[in-house]
């Protein structure tokens, strides 16, 4: 039996498998190294499931990732870099999640 390839699995499932990898590589790198900003390419690929929720439930869970991430990489770094660095991260995950929502004209347009 061959393998399914990438493009068969749906989108929120891929969507899932980046945030995931995100987090591990952001557990065991150091602080200062700002990979967790990938989580919105996480949000993005959410975004061709075509539909609001998961979107939406992949940006809370995301974000929550990004907490969990500051509590468990390793390294040193200054507590107010941390802090400014993951709130930034939330920041931009919110902007791509907002941007990816389909709005109420656009669909109005599609018809």
């Amino acid at each position: 039996m061959p393998l399914p390839s990438l493009a068969s699995f749906p989108p929120l499932r891929k969507a899932q498998a980046i945030a995931t990898c995100v987090f591990v590589i952001d557990v065991f790198t150091p602080q200062s190294m700002a990979l967790y900003m990938f989580y919105s390419v996480a949000v993005l690929m959410a975004a061709r499931s075509r539909r609001q929720e998961p979107v939406i439930m992949l940006g809370y869970i995301c974000t929550l990732m990004t907490a969990a991430g500051a509590a468990f990489s390793p390294g040193e770094a200054d507590f107010a870099a941390i802090v400014y660095n993951r709130i930034a991260s939330a920041i931009l995950i919110w902007t791509v999640v907002v941007f990816c929502l389909p709005s109420e004209r656009r669909k109005g347009d599609r018809r």
